[in-house]
């Protein structure tokens, strides 16, 4: 709890806190764990019906593999937090009158002597402190998952 903690440490602690709630994301996200996921993400219900309906566009084996479609946000998250070595989860800001707090974490790579510290945003929702995803954030989804396609057309010969 104290200090960079490596991420195979993390456990399913809950969403009772911001800290829990970030300790279980991070040991969702590295487990897969597509149901834990789906609860930590804070998602409007405009946004959800984007998400849903970028899937359902999906060819049918992308769309298998997106199930549920809360797995596409996942798969970003896990792009940029699971570089990480591990995380010193610090303190937490009083929530403000929208319910939304700010959890300090230390971000530890590899080859680094010191930690690079982030604010993470949490919400307070239904299932406790979540991540909120915004619908601007959704929208950029499909810009995100082209630039990580593995797929680098040929040069073609100038005419």
């Amino acid at each position: 709890e104290k200090g960079p903690v490596r991420m195979e440490h993390f456990r399913n602690v809950g969403q009772v806190t911001p800290a829990a709630a970030f300790q279980t994301l991070i040991w969702a996200l590295a487990n897969d764990e597509s149901e834990a996921i789906a609860s930590l993400l804070w998602i409007s219900p405009a946004g959800r019906d984007k998400l849903h309906a970028m899937v359902a566009r999906m060819a049918p084996e992308k769309q298998t593999r997106f199930h549920p479609p809360e797995k596409v946000v996942g798969m970003l998250l896990t792009f940029d937090l699971l570089k990480d070595d591990g995380f010193a989860i610090g303190e937490a800001s009083e929530p403000d009158a929208t319910g939304q707090a700010t959890l300090m974490v230390g971000r530890a790579r590899a080859g680094r002597t010191n930690v690079q510290e982030k604010k993470f945003p949490l919400q307070h929702g239904p299932s406790g402190w979540q991540l909120p995803i915004s619908d601007a954030m959704i929208d950029s989804i499909p810009a995100a998952l082209e630039s990580f396609s593995m797929y680098v057309p040929p040069k073609l010969p100038k005419q």
